[in-house]
């Protein structure tokens, strides 16, 4: 009498139970291993929406902005048809630091120009950083008494975790006034 004969069913064809026991465990293993990788990919889910929040909170947090003030502004006429705005600004960098700055400043007005086109650039400024910024314009005449003079300013900022920014400000002048709107928050750059 054969000890591994269990009548039709052969071990050396069909396997011996160690062999279906392997098998059965490997099954389980695989299982197992499949719902232990689908719960992990929840969770890296949860955690990407977690980061993107805490993103967003710290954004909103540090509030990078600057406050943009005329600190002395000339318009006097310059011959018969020219007239010349000579203006002194101050950007002063608020709630954090900034690792790199520029600062453009360009005409809305066809006949207005800006002499020598202002682009200017900053590196790692610390909060409460304040940036003197000069130029001078100059318009016809006529439209300086019928029209507005709007010279625009748009400031491009790059925080510290690589966030970009971008801040616009408008000067408006007309028979001597001058004023300057600054757009309350600046907004953020999406990243290609």
């Amino acid at each position: 009498m054969d000890i591994n004969n269990f009548g039709p069913v052969n071990a050396e064809v069909w396997g011996t139970v160690s062999d279906w026991v392997m098998v059965g465990v490997t099954g389980l293993t695989a299982f197992f291993l499949w719902k232990t990788l689908k719960s992990q990919l929840k969770v890296q889910e949860a955690q990407l929406k977690i980061t993107q929040i805490e993103n967003q909170r710290f954004i909103m947090d540090q509030k990078l902005q600057f406050d943009i003030d005329i600190i002395k502004k000339e318009i006097y006429q310059q011959g018969d048809e020219i007239i010349s705005g000579v203006f002194d600004l101050e950007f002063l960098l608020q709630n954090s630091n900034c690792l790199i700055c520029e600062i453009e400043i360009d005409s809305k007005n066809t006949n207005l120009t800006i002499a020598a086109n202002q682009v200017l650039k900053f590196d790692e400024l610390i909060k409460e950083s304040i940036l003197p910024v000069h130029f001078i314009s100059e318009m016809p005449r006529g439209q300086y008494e019928n029209e507005e003079g709007n010279i625009l300013i748009t400031v491009r900022f790059v925080d510290y975790i690589g966030n970009k920014y971008k801040q616009n400000a408008e000067i408006r002048f007309k028979q001597g006034l001058a004023g300057i709107t600054v757009m309350p928050s600046p907004i953020i750059v999406p990243t290609n």
